[in-house]
């Protein structure tokens, strides 16, 4: 159900094996699925069916242009036509009206010349019919070239509108979202509270935080180069920054055109069970996946935002505080660190803090670094229980863990969900 952006990549491989390493990490990095040859799993088709396949359900084609032109299939699909594979899987993504992003890497000096690879480098490059590409020199600064590509297609409405076209054609954005038997009849039963953060939406097909970081540090100093420097900063300071420049309303407005994303988004298996197994889930996210969830099971629900004055008590159903606001209501988004510090002074900061002292606590997607989750977490009784649900753990992870008292389950989100009964 989840429909992540997803990016094909198209190269030759043994002489770009290192470059498609690196795209491929920062792919994974910006939380977009990376598709390439290497890692696709047998299905019982031929190579090129499950080729073709794989870049029609894609959103982007990202094409690696090096010194070779490629192998020329000698039977099945191609054969015949003189063409390699990389260039047929060009074809194919053109003829699926693919975004295509193009890099070439810079020939070394005194390269023998190859007619065919310099013909598919002038077709690729050529301005009537081709595409703008980067030239690069080594990995990394590909990797960094890519991830500011990347960016673009959250920001560039043009580019936007390309994505969600060749979805129309596809498929690729259509989802049955199917309501379970009695869905609209079940209501929240356990007294447990989920504690959902970014992994949740990331999973769903939002950008992960170094993606807003980067989009916003773009917009201040240009391309950056390298967004690991971007570590050592947290989103609420550089949120903060960006707001002295540009203003309030140019932060909020920036957000929201982030998360407009160029791929439609829907809410996982993990979101569509959680609304109907929990009577309250305090979430660190933007997004409204878990109102759409809740909307299209028929779930009844209301929303707290981190300002409102009061919270009535007299409610039979989902509530659904939202931490940091909603992009619906921008004038609710908490952004900068002045703003992590306005909310932790009002009511329903309070009362969420109450919440989870005095309840069993489920958390999913979330880091526990953040200092007003790590306030609300604290004076929390050991008698109830409380779970760190992530698919990725490690020993480090038990500093936090036990200073909090939780128990670790490893599993992603849609996985835990699957088997959470209530």
């Amino acid at each position: 159900m989840a429909n992540k952006l997803r990016a094909f990549i198209s190269s030759t491989m043994e002489d770009l094996g290192n470059e498609r390493r690196a795209v491929v990490q920062q792919l994974k990095s910006m939380g977009i699925e990376p598709i390439n040859a290497e890692d696709m799993p047998p299905v019982g088709r031929s190579s090129w069916d499950s080729i073709h396949s794989e870049i029609d359900q894609c959103h982007l084609f990202i094409v690696i242009l090096g010194d070779r032109y490629g192998w020329e299939p000698d039977s099945g699909y191609g054969a015949g036509t003189g063409l390699s594979v990389t260039h047929l899987e060009l074809q194919a993504a053109r003829r699926g009206s693919k975004l295509v992003l193009a890099f070439m890497k810079k020939l070394r000096y005194g390269a023998a010349v190859d007619v065919k690879r310099d013909s598919l480098r002038r077709e690729v490059s050529d301005w009537a019919t081709g595409v703008f590409r980067q030239d690069f020199e080594w990995a990394d600064e590909l990797a960094s070239k890519v991830a500011t590509s990347i960016n673009s297609l959250f920001t560039d409405a043009l580019l936007k509108q390309l994505v969600r076209r060749a979805d129309e054609t596809s498929g690729v954005g259509t989802l049955a979202l199917v309501q379970p038997p009695g869905a609209a009849m079940l209501k929240p039963r356990t007294e447990k509270v989920l504690l959902a953060g970014a992994g949740m939406s990331i999973a769903a097909g939002y950008p992960t935080a170094m993606v807003l970081m980067g989009i916003l540090a773009n917009d201040l100093w240009g391309p950056q180069q390298d967004t690991t420097q971007l570590m050592v900063h947290s989103f609420s300071d550089l949120a903060a920054y960006y707001e002295s420049v540009v203003g309030r309303a140019g932060l909020e407005n920036r957000i929201k055109e982030v998360l407009d994303t160029p791929q439609s988004v829907q809410p996982t298996p993990a979101h569509m069970k959680a609304v109907r197994a929990f009577r309250s889930i305090v979430t660190t996210n933007y997004d409204r996946l878990f109102e759409l969830a809740s909307e299209l099971q028929g779930v009844t629900y209301r929303v707290v935002h981190p300002f409102d004055l009061s919270v009535s008590d007299d409610f039979n159903g989902l509530t659904i505080y939202k931490l940091v606001g909603s992009v619906t209501a921008p004038q609710t988004l908490i952004l900068t660190s002045e703003d992590l510090s306005r909310v932790a002074q009002r009511p329903v900061f309070e009362r969420i803090k109450n919440l989870i002292a005095h309840n069993e606590i489920v958390v999913i997607g979330h880091s526990l670094r953040d200092g007003n989750v790590q306030t609300l977490l604290q004076g929390r009784s050991p008698k109830h229980e409380s779970i760190y649900v992530s698919p990725y753990l490690t020993k480090i992870d038990d500093l936090t863990l036990t200073k909090y008292g939780f128990k670790s389950v490893m599993a992603t989100a849609d996985g835990f969900m699957s088997n959470f009964t209530f």
